[in-house]
């Protein structure tokens, strides 16, 4: 059994349940981002990241990571049109 567990903490914005980590021995709360209950158990069970495609993010991710190249999205559009303008940048 692993020594840590992970907790519901709410929904995304896209209604996907997120979920955070804790010790199970004393019952602190590590300091991770709320994730996916496939990338809690990835944590938990020790599996190697995988890289995320942008297809996949939330607004706010695809917000955070497109600001790593100098573009700002409006998060107010949907989430196909923050795609559609990620798509050419990087078709570009």
């Amino acid at each position: 059994m692993s020594d840590i567990e992970m907790f519901h903490v709410g929904e995304s914005s896209e209604g996907e349940e997120l979920y955070n980590l804790r010790y199970v021995k004393g019952g602190r709360s590590l300091p991770t981002p709320s994730m996916t209950k496939a990338e809690a158990l990835a944590k938990i069970n020790g599996e190697p990241e995988q890289e995320k495609s942008y297809k996949d993010m939330t607004k706010k991710e695809l917000e955070l990571f497109m600001r790593e190249h100098s573009i700002e999205l409006d998060r107010r559009k949907s989430k196909d049109d923050l795609l559609s303008q990620v798509d050419e940048f990087f078709e570009d």
